[in-house]
């Protein structure tokens, strides 16, 4: 088998800038809300705009808002990597799909009942009064899923999108979902872009540590396990972006 390229849905230097990026939103957005700042007032007022408990909206747009759900973004992520998986004979791409789904869940847990934010329908936006709303799940779930699904093609299909592809891929259905989220009041605003921000460094984390232990688990552990196997053409349809 060929040495092939190291496909990634990132540059290197971008994936650290973006890890930064996305640490210091988090940082900002929590010292605003725990200060009473200008996002934690236009929580307020979005919130204060969304649709009435009683609307016959509410129903409908419980479908664009279930995209988030764990019970939809987990077994997806794993029967695609699984998918590719066979594909290539492997068990890694479904490890790492799992890795990603363990770690946003994680994460997403620790910092709920951490922070301890209230709910919009109780119109209290403030932190440790014992809420589970900051981050969103829904929305960690789903910008860590579509993350996750363009690392696992470019590195196993040798699928390279281009920067505004990636970008839409995760958007679209990121902003849908949360976007009915937000016209139901089901989470205030920060709640979803801290969501977004966390999912995507999951998948960060998880794909930024299979290329340091590549190497190793392709020389020392057994083959078919945790081996990093790509296509033999892979490498010439492959590229670093």
């Amino acid at each position: 088998m060929r040495e092939a390229a190291e496909p990634h849905p990132f540059r290197v230097p971008t994936r650290y800038a973006l890890a930064t990026w996305l640490l210091s939103l988090l940082a900002i957005i929590f010292i605003d809300l725990w200060l009473g700042g200008p996002l934690r007032r236009l929580d307020v007022a979005v919130a204060n705009r969304a649709i009435p408990l009683d609307s016959p909206w509410r129903g409908p747009l419980l479908i664009p808002d279930g995209v988030g759900l764990r019970a939809i973004t987990a077994p997806a992520l794993v029967i695609i990597s699984g998918g590719l998986g066979w594909r290539i004979r492997s068990w890694r791409p479904v490890v790492l799909a799992l890795s990603a789904i363990l770690l946003v869940n994680l994460t997403v847990g620790f910092m709920k009942l951490g922070f301890g934010r209230g709910l919009p329908r109780d119109h209290n936006p403030d932190l440790f009064i014992g809420g589970v709303m900051w981050p969103s799940g829904h929305a960690a779930n789903i910008s860590m899923t579509m993350a996750m699904l363009i690392f696992l093609f470019s590195r196993y299909r040798g699928i390279i999108l281009s920067p505004r592809a990636k970008a839409l891929a995760i958007g679209v259905p990121t902003s849908i979902m949360c976007s009915a989220s937000i016209i139901c009041a089901y989470h205030w605003l920060s709640d979803l872009i801290a969501g977004i921000a966390v999912g995507l460094l999951v998948a960060l984390t998880v794909s930024g540590l299979d290329d340091r232990h590549r190497l190793l688990s392709a020389t020392r552990l057994p083959d078919g396990w945790l081996r990093s196997a790509v296509p033999d053409d892979a490498g010439e349809r492959s590229a670093v972006v």
